[in-house]
């Protein structure tokens, strides 16, 4: 009765607070049991499903299979209790978990919920699948239903306690009935299961296999603070969504004691980033004061890396101050040190020139930008940044237009 009411209020929450959309509710008009696949990434995950299955579905039981180091803690073997979960061990491949499954599938006629990850995601990204919710149907006959669960990583992500008051979205796919064949064409079937469960949950593959879950995170929080300041059209998050994941992710790093001058950076920039995107003038400076306060820490790492000079450079010119013409040399100071550590980098002698137009030191300027002509261009983005500087040329000296425009024309 208590495990009733816990859900039930659980359920409503999420209905009421966080739940956005579901779509494909055509494909869960199903009777009897079913095996739910979905991605995961956050506790909040279950209760997704649970909401899911209770309005949409039948009376029935549902079951989680559950790793069985959730049980060791009190209050986290209470929480899976109620949840029915059931107990898997990694030592048995999860053949005990999934021996249990099938007698709740042909015995009780209830359903079950697998996340063939495992895991939840550390990173926002889908991780390689295993193959027992494959096996678990052809053993028993009964029919998969693949679910996506979109944004649930942003409101509740791993090791974070406090909710964030966002939205998430559940997407059904159409059932997938498997029958008894070899376990070579298991393989495949499991592998569109999990091409489906991409596609539903607009996660991409963590195709990264040769780096530790350290790396990993430095990489994805360089990756989504790119993403954020970029902003494609074909983003599927607008900029901020990015750049809490990249918080996010240099935050679990530095809880965790791991401390570089790459990490200081990007969670320098994507606080900066949060900062200059807000409309709320004290979060403005809240956040922009994190950015100098983070890439300080980024250059007691290492004083010449060159991206933490960036990042002052660009604090000293967007943060509220009553000198201005101070913040102004200090900006020039850094991208100076910048320059001097990294002289290669286009998007730092970019950013230098820009300083040097604002200042009206037109000569200077000038022979940055046409140092960066002469770039070697390894990257789209640098292609992009070469075009801007082409065209800050050209607006404060007409003869470049006429220059361009004959190369052009050759």
């Amino acid at each position: 009765m208590l495990n009733s009411l816990f859900n039930t209020v659980i359920a409503k929450l999420i209905e009421w607070f966080f739940l956005d959309k579901i779509e494909g509710v055509e494909n869960i008009k199903i009777d009897g049991p079913v095996i739910i696949v979905a991605n995961h990434n956050s506790y909040l995950d279950h209760f997704f499903i649970l909401y899911l299955y209770r309005k949409y579905w039948n009376s029935n039981e549902l079951y989680f299979l559950t790793k069985e180091e959730a049980f060791k803690k009190f209050f986290s073997r209470k929480w899976h209790e109620i949840m029915k979960s059931i107990s898997v061990s990694r030592a048995s491949a999860g053949q005990e978990g999934l021996k249990e499954l099938k007698k709740i599938l042909l015995n009780k006629k209830a359903s079950v919920v697998l996340y063939p990850e495992g895991t939840r995601s550390k990173t926002g990204f889908l991780q390689p699948g295993k193959m027992g919710a494959v096996a678990l149907a052809a053993t028993t006959g009964i029919p998969i239903v693949p679910i996506g669960l979109e944004g649930t990583f942003d409101i509740l992500p791993p090791k974070k306690i406090l909710p964030r008051r966002t939205k998430a979205s559940i997407k059904v796919g159409k059932i997938i009935k498997v029958k008894k064949i070899p376990k070579t064409e298991l393989l495949e079937i499991h592998n569109k299961l999990m091409q489906e469960l991409s596609q539903l949950s607009n996660e991409s593959f963590d195709l990264i296999v040769d780096k530790s879950v350290e790396d990993k995170k430095i990489y994805y929080a360089n990756y989504y603070n790119e993403l954020g300041i970029r902003n494609y059209v074909d983003n599927e998050y607008i900029p901020n969504v990015y750049h809490r994941r990249a918080k996010y992710l240099c935050n679990q790093l530095l809880n965790n004691g791991v401390e570089s001058d790459e990490i200081y950076f990007e969670i320098s920039r994507s606080v900066g980033r949060l900062g200059l995107n807000s409309k709320n003038f004290m979060y403005k400076i809240f956040r922009l004061l994190q950015t100098k306060y983070y890439a300080y820490k980024s250059l007691k790492q290492n004083k010449k890396f060159a991206p933490a000079h960036y990042v002052l450079a660009n604090y000293y010119l967007n943060m509220f101050t009553l000198f201005p013409k101070k913040s102004l040399i200090k900006a020039e100071n850094h991208y100076k040190l910048a320059i001097n550590s990294d002289s290669s980098s286009i998007y730092i002698k970019l950013g230098f020139a820009r300083l040097l137009l604002k200042k009206k030191n037109y000569t200077e300027a000038e022979q940055f930008l046409n140092q960066i002509q002469r770039a070697k261009v390894f990257n789209s983005v640098d292609y992009r940044r070469k075009l801007e500087a082409k065209i800050l040329l050209m607006r404060f000296k007409p003869v470049y237009a006429n220059k361009f425009m004959e190369a052009e024309i050759k």
